[in-house]
């Protein structure tokens, strides 16, 4: 995949962290910027803490390039560098948003020509995916519900005290 700045991005980056993994497209005017202003709360509760990452994945990769990603990441205004926003070929996101982090995602313009709408082309979900140093994802939080994004902040800490116990 392909961050903000334009730069290759491995899953290495990812290697024993805690990260949090959210799915949005930038010209979307409904649950997204509700979505990546909760994120932003979260990455501004571990602003200084390289532990833990913040996955941003674009649904919308053709439209989403790096340069489009990097003025939408501007809005949140987050001090926390480890949050990447992410863009590539659809034929490796889809994949991993369904199969590697378990929610849903439809294209509704593959099978629907007269849909223009981009807010009406790609459903996905709203769910925030947290995931261990381990590559195992620990919980799905309703990324729109300020309990649950509370519960995730909580839960990230759980994490953390977990891995400087052991």
């Amino acid at each position: 995949l392909t961050n903000q700045n334009g730069e290759t991005f491995s899953s290495s980056v990812l290697k024993n962290k805690i990260y949090v993994a959210n799915f949005f497209f930038t010209r979307c005017t409904t649950i997204c910027p509700k979505l990546n202003s909760q994120v932003n709360r979260v990455a501004d509760a571990f602003t200084n803490d390289s532990n833990i990452h913040f996955i941003s994945i674009s649904v919308d990769p053709k439209f989403d390039q790096a340069d489009i990603l990097k003025t939408y990441s501007k809005r949140f205004d987050t001090a926390n560098k480890n949050w990447h926003f992410l863009t590539g070929e659809k034929k490796a996101i889809y994949p991993l948003i369904l199969k590697g982090f378990h929610v849903p995602l439809a294209d509704a313009s593959e099978y629907d020509q007269a849909i223009k709408n981009p807010d009406e082309t790609f459903i996905h979900s709203e769910r925030l995916v947290l995931v261990d140093k381990t590559g195992v994802i620990r919980g799905f939080y309703d990324g729109t519900d300020k309990k649950e994004v509370d519960r995730l902040i909580m839960e990230i800490k759980v994490l953390k005290s977990i891995y400087t116990t052991e």
